[in-house]
């Protein structure tokens, strides 16, 4: 039997990398975006936004659509927008700062 706790725990690891959620932000703000243009946004290197995409997939935060050779990333369902966004509202509650989704 699989470990809810385990399942949450690593849900959360996965949004715990600052260009991970840079990228989930971008996704959020932007829509739809293939690797070459989240690298464009970003600044990383493509092999390093692949694979930071590939840890979002396999959480189940992101999801890809083929295009040809192009996988095209997008947020995988309104849960994850609404966990990024309450995410934010409850810092900007606590902590007194200004936070914004569309900070990039």
């Amino acid at each position: 039997m699989v470990n809810n706790i385990k399942i949450v725990s690593d849900f959360f690891e996965a949004l715990s990398d600052e260009k991970r959620v840079e990228i989930l932000l971008f996704l959020i703000k932007e829509g739809e975006k293939n690797v070459s243009e989240i690298h464009k946004k970003i600044g990383m290197t493509m092999p390093a936004i692949s694979y930071q995409l590939k840890i979002l997939y396999l959480s189940h935060i992101v999801d890809f659509e083929k295009k040809g050779k192009e996988k095209i990333y997008k947020i995988s369902d309104e849960h994850i927008t609404c966990i990024i966004k309450d995410t934010i509202n409850h810092i900007n509650h606590t902590k007194k700062v200004r936070i914004k989704y569309n900070e990039q």
